[in-house]
C-alpha cells in the first residue's frame, strides 16, 4: 500500500498557520518514493496555490519551487489516467464524501485504492 497525497496536504505541510500544518506534516515528512505518491498534476497546483496565498510577506517564486522540487524528491508522482480519476470521484461521489480526502491506493497493476482523510484529531483514518 502506498498513500496518495493531494495538492491540499502538501499545501498544509508546508504553510506554518494551515489549521491542517501538524497532521499535513507529520505525514509528509514520513513519506518515502516507496511508501508515498503524488499526482503529477499537483506539483503545478502546489506551485500555483502557494505563490497565490493571501499572506505577508508572499512566498518567493524560487522558494516555492524548492518546496515543489522537495515534493518531486520525497513522493513518487504518478500519472492517473481518465478511467482511475473517474473511479476515485465515482468512490468519493457513493460515500458521499468530498473535500480534504486523501487516497491510498497500492500503486501496482490493479489499482485498489481506499479512501482516507485526516480527521480532526489529525490523524489518518482509512477505509
Amino acid at each position: 500500500m502506498k498513500i496518495f497525497l493531494d495538492t491540499s496536504v502538501m499545501v498544509a505541510a508546508f504553510w506554518g498557520d494551515h489549521r491542517d500544518h501538524d497532521a499535513s506534516l507529520r505525514v509528509f515528512a514520513e513519506a518515502t518514493p516507496e511508501t508515498a505518491a503524488c499526482g503529477v498534476h499537483s506539483l503545478a497546483e502546489v506551485y500555483a496555490t502557494m505563490t497565490a496565498l493571501p499572506v505577508r510577506p508572499l512566498l518567493a517564486p524560487e522558494q516555492v519551487f524548492l518546496f515543489v522540487q522537495q515534493i518531486a524528491e520525497r513522493l513518487t508522482p504518478v500519472v492517473l489516467d481518465t478511467s482511475e480519476n473517474l473511479e476515485t470521484i465515482r468512490k468519493l461521489s457513493e460515500r458521499q464524501l468530498s473535500s480534504r480526502l486523501r487516497k491510498n491506493a497500492n500503486f501496482e497493476r490493479n489499482l485498489q485504492p481506499a479512501l482516507c482523510r485526516i480527521n480532526w484529531r489529525g490523524a489518518l483514518t482509512c477505509g
